[in-house]
């Protein structure tokens, strides 16, 4: 009883010190890109607001002064989805990293009680030494991927912690939907908006401008630029939206795919539960009972890696 209730403390209070994914994004806004981009926004509203507080400025001024206070505001936000999307990207990989290494353990366990019994088998004649050979590089290979899957869990632990302080994951909550369009993400894309503030300084320019007083040459300069820049622009949107729209397609299809492993995993602990029945009414081997078991976490890990694989597109195509 002791070992057991001592396992159980200790996994309540790594429980009680792990965050949610909830809380771990709203971590973003204190990661280092994000100070230094709300640093920049903070500086161009100053800019801005000495601006308009100068009785000298000039329309043109305080164009420019509110064009890089929006600027700033669209590459801080951002940087704060790109914040989100790396602390997804961590506290996924924690997830997947723990439940990869129950796997490998799971595996080790299959492959000794495996080499166990071709020993035996050996032994009594019934299998030849090639076969206790290979029981033994299939044990040796578990080993090493043991190693690697502890190492990988190390590593990403180390990961959500530098983020988030905390090296532990709590399970997945409900999923956000697919957006619904990309009309929002084209609008609040930083670099779209560099290029559309460009035409409207032109215009505003070119509205200054009379043939009376301004030289032809420079009028058409004018209006060379913004011809380039309109199909600069035009032709970004254009790239972008495809890109746009061919991510919230294959996110659609991501969050198709989580039905289907669902699926797989519900059968998994279905097999489970009838061999679990089969082994204690003597029907089944303790080696094949490990095999289901093993099969099952490896469609837990599938269901996993579906959801987690979402998430991940999901935030990454917010942060474009």
């Amino acid at each position: 009883m002791k070992p057991s209730l001592a396992l159980t403390l200790l996994l309540s209070l790594a429980l009680a010190q792990g965050l949610s994914l909830e809380e771990a994004l709203k971590k973003a806004p204190s990661l280092n890109p994000v100070q230094a981009a709300l640093l920049e926004e903070e500086n161009k509203k100053k800019e801005l607001e000495r601006t308009l507080a100068d009785p000298l400025k000039t329309a043109l001024s305080e164009l420019q002064a509110r064009q890089a206070y929006a600027l700033a505001q669209a590459k801080r936000a951002r940087a704060l989805r790109q914040a989100e999307s790396s602390l997804v990207s961590a506290y996924t990989g924690v997830l997947e990293a723990e439940l990869q290494l129950r796997i490998a353990q799971k595996a080790l366990l299959l492959s000794q009680k495996a080499e166990r019994a071709a020993e035996i088998r050996v032994k009594g004649g019934g299998a030849s030494p090639l076969d206790l050979e290979k029981a033994r590089k299939d044990r040796l290979e578990a080993e090493k991927n043991l190693r690697l899957a502890e190492a990988g869990l190390w590593a990403a632990r180390r990961n959500l912690k530098s983020l988030t302080g905390s090296e532990e994951a709590l399970p997945l909550g409900p999923l956000p939907a697919p957006p619904g369009e990309v009309e929002g993400l084209l609008a609040q894309n930083p670099d779209l908006l560099q290029l559309r503030q460009g035409l409207e300084l032109l215009d505003f320019q070119l509205g200054l401008l009379d043939e009376s007083f301004a030289p032809r040459r420079e009028m058409e300069n004018l209006k060379d630029q913004r011809e380039s820049l309109a199909k600069t622009l035009a032709e970004a949107e254009r790239g972008l939206r495809i890109a746009l729209e061919g991510g919230l397609e294959r996110l659609k299809a991501l969050y198709q795919g989580i039905e289907a492993a669902e699926a797989a995993y519900k059968a998994a602990q279905a097999q489970l539960e009838a061999d679990q029945k089969r082994f204690r009414a003597g029907l089944l081997s303790e080696i094949g009972l490990q095999g289901t078991e093993l099969a099952a976490l490896q469609a837990e890990l599938g269901l996993l890696q579906a959801k987690t694989g979402y998430l991940k597109a999901y935030y990454e195509l917010l942060a474009r």
